[in-house]
């Protein structure tokens, strides 16, 4: 791999895993993760990445990986361009995370569909079978309820978002592990 990661100045041994865990719904013998780095993964402190679990960064794009991170099993994070996920997010299994369409369209030979940047603020919560897609903002202190698509930018705090396509369905959100 080409790719390049970028750790704290104080790293400790099981600072970053990858492929642990137990979600009882998974057989993680039959499970694994895939780390596919082109581009450039920024660990900013301890970060657990479930069995199962996909990270792709394609060449000169950038995944920022906050403190506290928490991705359960069989999640995709798929980087062209750049997401940036929060401090102490907690993310659900089979989640995907995704700024880019792979395949790029055209009209009058102009580029329709660029990749666009994702950031997931801090103490974030993404429920179970959510997908985020490029472009996606969500600020700190949210919840996203399980089955949602987050398909645009939401600048709001403490906000719980649901539906497909998301939007905001509570105010003055708080959660706790």
């Amino acid at each position: 791999m080409l790719g390049r990661v970028e750790l704290p100045e104080k790293i400790y041994p099981g600072m970053v895993k990858v492929g642990f865990g137990d979600v009882g719904i998974f057989d993680k013998r039959k499970s694994r993760a895939i780390w596919e780095v082109c581009g450039e993964v920024r660990f900013k402190g301890k970060a657990d990445i479930g069995h199962g679990s996909k990270i792709c960064v394609g060449e000169n794009a950038a995944l920022t990986i906050g403190k506290n991170f928490n991705i359960t099993a069989e999640s995709s994070i798929v980087c062209f361009k750049a997401i940036n996920l929060g401090n102490d997010c907690l993310i659900a299994w089979n989640v995907m995370i995704i700024d880019t369409d792979f395949h790029r369209m055209y009209c009058s030979n102009e580029l329709m569909n660029p990749d666009k940047p994702i950031s997931i603020g801090d103490r974030v919560w993404i429920g179970m079978n959510t997908k985020i897609l490029k472009g996606a903002l969500i600020s700190n202190d949210s919840v996203v309820a399980a089955g949602a698509l987050v398909n645009r930018q939401f600048d709001r705090k403490n906000v719980l978002l649901a539906g497909v396509p998301a939007k905001v369905v509570k105010e003055s959100v708080t959660w706790e592990v």
